[in-house]
């Protein structure tokens, strides 16, 4: 099933926040060409909820969805924006249909967790993307498709690794066990997979390359949330050797998110009323969270609340 059948993508908190700080994260890459000059390439789903935020903060202005769904009537009848083109199909074959001789941000937003195909993906558009490019890769990362089919089948665990092995042991340079296939390790494991992944193709693009001619992949951040189910964004920045400073005068460390490259970004959502939120907000910033005036909240739900709280929906109530 289509995943605009299952999520209402404009519902959820925590992904709301996660495209704010992605846009932040975006509007840094302004060293390799003017921000609003890039390309975007995504999943819209339904509710091209991504798209709509980056035209109007980013001002992208060439965008494409692609989408699996037959529902193309609908689809084209909730298309946002004139400057959003629709690509219906697979993304395998869809991502090989674009041109990547521009810098691009290409989304991959699954929501299911990792997989060949995913993959097959990040083959298709490392070996291609220019220098200043982005590539997001978002993967649930509850627990490996091979353990629930196991589970769902009555095999034992041992049955799913052996098959994730299969799969994905070449992009994995210790030893995996079962309990690697669900939770923290799983979401570390995956992390992994994907940067060995876009290493290995990188490697081989700059084979016989001039040395400031080769291209690095660098994780930028991780994004870890729950909407329902625990779900990461890995995003990787591409770049030449003779862009190095390009990408250092980025500065994406100085983001008030993110403490430095490569680290986690977990997207806690505090258990807090709107009266609360309310209080807690009218005193922000603050360099000093302990001086917050509360109404019993826990100091604890107040720093989650403080890191993320530019970055949240407004929220209302309405009462007939």
């Amino acid at each position: 099933m289509s995943s605009y059948r299952k999520v209402n993508y404009s519902l959820r908190p925590a992904k709301h926040a996660q495209r704010r700080m992605m846009a932040e994260l975006l509007s840094c890459l302004y060293p390799f060409r003017p921000v609003r000059n890039y390309r975007y390439v995504g999943f819209g789903s339904l509710w091209f909820e991504d798209f709509k935020l980056f035209h109007r903060i980013l001002g992208y202005r060439d965008m494409i969805s692609i989408e699996r769904s037959g529902a193309t009537e609908r689809f084209e009848a909730n298309r946002p924006y004139q400057a959003v083109r629709i690509l219906f199909g697979d993304s395998n074959a869809k991502l090989q249909e674009i041109p990547w001789d521009i810098p691009s941000v290409l989304w991959l937003d699954y929501d299911s967790a990792i997989s060949t195909s995913s993959l097959l993906d990040i083959r298709t558009v490392a070996g291609s993307m220019v220098s200043g490019s982005v590539i997001a890769v978002t993967l649930n990362v509850e627990e490996a498709d091979e353990l629930v089919d196991a589970k769902s089948k009555g095999e034992e665990p041992a049955t799913a690794l052996e098959l994730f092995r299969s799969r994905f042991g070449e992009f994995v340079r210790g030893s995996i066990f079962s309990d690697d296939l669900i939770g923290r390790p799983f979401r570390a494991l995956c992390r992994e997979v994907l940067a060995s992944q876009l290493e290995s193709v990188l490697a081989t693009r700059n084979v016989g390359v001039a040395d400031e001619e080769q291209l690095s992949g660098q994780l930028v951040c991780q994004f870890n949330y729950a909407d329902g189910h625990s779900m990461s964004t890995f995003v990787f920045v591409l770049f030449k050797n003779a862009d190095a400073e390009r990408f250092n005068s980025c500065d994406f460390s100085s983001l008030d998110f993110l403490a430095g490259i490569g680290d986690s970004v977990d997207i806690q959502m505090p258990v807090m009323t709107l009266k609360e939120i309310r209080q807690v907000e009218s005193q922000l910033p603050s360099d000093d969270l302990t001086q917050i005036v509360t109404s019993g909240v826990p100091p604890g739900d107040v720093q989650k609340f403080s890191r993320i709280y530019r970055y949240l929906p407004n929220f209302a109530v309405l009462e007939s």
